[in-house]
Order: structure tokens, then C-alpha cells, then sequence
């Protein structure tokens, strides 16, 4: 396994998982990378890491949001997979792992992933806009696939907690309400 030094190049890859070079290559963390790498070819259990501190876990999910924003959702893939297996109650994991599958095409994938994202909401007591969002975020995704039924539903959630304080969550919902309206 090798990290490319330039910046355009955030991720090493070892065994077809894709890992960020920054937790890899940190003299620092030189140690916790090459564990991090066997977690990552199977050959180290995922208990070996441990517990992980929440600006670890930031810094990881950085990179796959750097791979997102530059249309390689199939590269962030991987390393929101480490980051599920590290917090699997984590919602924003699910989230950005759904909008990733949602951009690759593998919308049941993408939908599994929008529904743990809401139940860890849910469960977490999250109500108000961020909920909404998750719900408009799977209502979306269900309109796309066609499944007005299901949209419909997910959009009276997102209704229920709007608390109105984002103009533009407020316009994506009226505009999905609409075209699932339109094509019922």
C-alpha cells in the first residue's frame, strides 16, 4: 500500500478498500494506519482499533466527503463502510453512505441506508429540521424510483417536523410535494 503525496490523490487503496492517505501517511498515527489498512484487508479484526475519538472519526469522514465532492462516490463508499463498522449508530455515516449509493445508482442500497439514518434520528431524539431533511432525503429517492405512496408518506414526516427555519428545506419540500402530487 502507497499514498500518492499529491493532494489530488486523498486515498490510498489495499486490497479494493480505499483508505485516507492523511490517517495512513501521519507520522503521528503511523501505527493506527497500518492497523487501520488490516482492518481494512480483513486480515485484523475491526475490535483491534478500539475505541476512536470523534475528531478521528471527523477526519475520516472529511475524506470521503472530499471523494464525493469530486464525483468519486465509489471511492467514499469504502471508507463510510469503516466509519459504519467504527459507529454504526452514527446517522451522518448512513447519510453520506445513502447519498453515495443514491449518486452510484444503487438505490436500495441508498434507501436502506436513508431508513437507518432516520431510525438513528429517532432513537437519538433528534426532531426538528434535521429529521425533516432525512425524511425528504428518502422521499426524494422513493419519487425517483416511482413509489409515489411511499414519497408521500415520508414527505407528511418531513412536514411534521419542518420547524421552518430553512428557507430552502421548506422549497425542496414543497417542490417534491408537488411532483408526487402530480404524478398520483
Amino acid at each position: 500500500m502507497s499514498c500518492p503525496t499529491s493532494p489530488d490523490y486523498p486515498v490510498a487503496e489495499t486490497a479494493g478498500r480505499v483508505l485516507p492517505c492523511r490517517i495512513v501517511q501521519s507520522d503521528k498515527n503511523e501505527a493506527f494506519g497500518t492497523l487501520l489498512a488490516q482492518v481494512a484487508k480483513g486480515e485484523v479484526p475491526l475490535s483491534a482499533l478500539g475505541g476512536m475519538d470523534a475528531k478521528m472519526l471527523a477526519q475520516i469522514l472529511s475524506q470521503a466527503i472530499a471523494q464525493m465532492q469530486v464525483g468519486r462516490d465509489d471511492k467514499a463508499v469504502p471508507i463510510l463502510e469503516v466509519l459504519i463498522a467504527l459507529d454504526p449508530p452514527n446517522p451522518i455515516f448512513h447519510e453520506y453512505l445513502g447519498l453515495a449509493a443514491e449518486r452510484l445508482g444503487d438505490h436500495d442500497r441508498a434507501y436502506a441506508e436513508y431508513s437507518v439514518n432516520i431510525g438513528e434520528l429517532e432513537r437519538a431524539g433528534n426532531k426538528g429540521d434535521r429529521l425533516c431533511e432525512a425524511y425528504l432525503l428518502r422521499a426524494r429517492l422513493s419519487a425517483l424510483k416511482g413509489e409515489m405512496n411511499l414519497a408521500a408518506d415520508d414527505l407528511v414526516k418531513a412536514h411534521q417536523h419542518d420547524q421552518g427555519h430553512d428557507a430552502e428545506l421548506r422549497q425542496e419540500l414543497k417542490l417534491l410535494q408537488q411532483a408526487v402530487e402530480g404524478a398520483r
